[in-house]
């Protein structure tokens, strides 16, 4: 899912920002934490010498060249459930702000237990691929040998347990503050990184408020679209995925407007009642269903344009339209 930023009515955009200060900024370290997850694994990929693929007449110094010691098909499942589980953590879980570097998120405090228990089960599930892979890793290698040929060469390859000792995942919870330890060693340095922190959490309200409008009316717009009809007249089709991501998101959306926008948690309310048991095979097979949802998100779209200046929303579902 990708969120593209809108600017938002003043009325939203002021409301008690300006007189957020250090409180908000307290409320903001106290109700959130920072989860950093990092995957390990192996690259599959080796630079071939220049000069044994250089024409005639060019400098190899110029040209760079790898090769892949399997086919990438073959980690496909890997990356795709690793893209999966981080693109829940986006739509669902963190909320939206540029104060931290990638591979981090910032989570309301209420998810961590939801966190840790989906971490758990994703940790299982990545470890079950990882095995299905080892346990093909040798008809890998004998693919490769006949791809690659005389480029093929038997040391670059790490041995199976080395594979799997190799792919892991790995979490840690952080908090956003300066550590009480510098004031003691240098308090000048410990006073200035805590206004610059300050100054980061402030931006950050701005970014997780904005973000999160900006994310509900995209998911507003895409159901309004998806449950509609093509320019033939026929409905469009989707996967069940694409429920489950809106079940996903208005679940967790409570917890994740942690300014407590009312009319933003208003609507948001709206749009989880409507959705509330409903499956996506109902959506297809029960037309009467299918309208009278779609007419709920349309009067909800309505109010989120009032609160919206731009409508170049972006909300792109990755894996939610089927494929025929």
């Amino acid at each position: 899912m990708a969120i593209e930023q809108r600017e938002l009515l003043p009325e939203f955009r002021k409301a008690p920002l300006a007189k957020a200060g250090l409180d908000e900024s307290q409320k903001l370290v106290q109700q959130t934490i920072v989860l950093e997850l990092r995957y390990s694994g192996l690259s599959f990929t080796r630079k071939v010498d220049s000069e044994e693929i250089a024409p005639s007449g060019v400098d190899p110094d110029m040209l760079t060249a790898t090769k892949a010691l399997i086919d990438k098909k073959r980690l496909k499942g890997i990356t795709k459930h690793g893209a999966a589980f981080k693109r829940w953590l986006t739509d669902a879980i963190a909320v939206e702000t540029g104060i931290l570097r990638g591979g981090m998120y910032l989570v309301p405090l209420a998810l961590s237990s939801l966190i840790k228990d989906r971490f758990a089960e994703f940790k299982a599930e990545r470890a079950a691929l990882v095995k299905e892979f080892v346990k093909d890793y040798e008809e890998a290698k004998a693919e490769a040998r006949q791809k690659l040929g005389p480029k093929y060469n038997e040391k670059e390859y790490p041995t199976g347990s080395q594979v799997e000792a190799a792919f892991g995942v790995h979490q840690r919870f952080l908090q956003l503050n300066v550590p009480a330890a510098l004031a003691d060693h240098d308090r000048e340095l410990y006073d200035e990184s805590q206004r610059q922190l300050q100054a980061d959490l402030r931006a950050a309200r701005v970014d997780i408020e904005q973000g999160l409008l900006a994310s509900f009316a995209g998911l507003v717009d895409h159901a309004c679209d998806r449950l509609g009809t093509d320019e033939d007249g026929k409905k469009r089709v989707f996967r069940d995925s694409m429920v489950q991501h809106w079940t996903d998101f208005l679940t967790t959306f409570e917890h994740r407007n942690l300014f407590n926008h009312q009319e933003l948690a208003r609507q948001a309310r709206r749009a989880k009642e409507l959705v509330a048991g409903v499956t996506a095979d109902e959506l297809r097979s029960r037309d009467e269903l299918r309208e009278a949802i779609q007419h709920g998100f349309e009067k909800i779209k309505l109010q989120m344009d009032g609160m919206i200046t731009s409508r170049d929303r972006k909300f792109i579902f990755n894996d939610d339209v089927e494929v025929n």
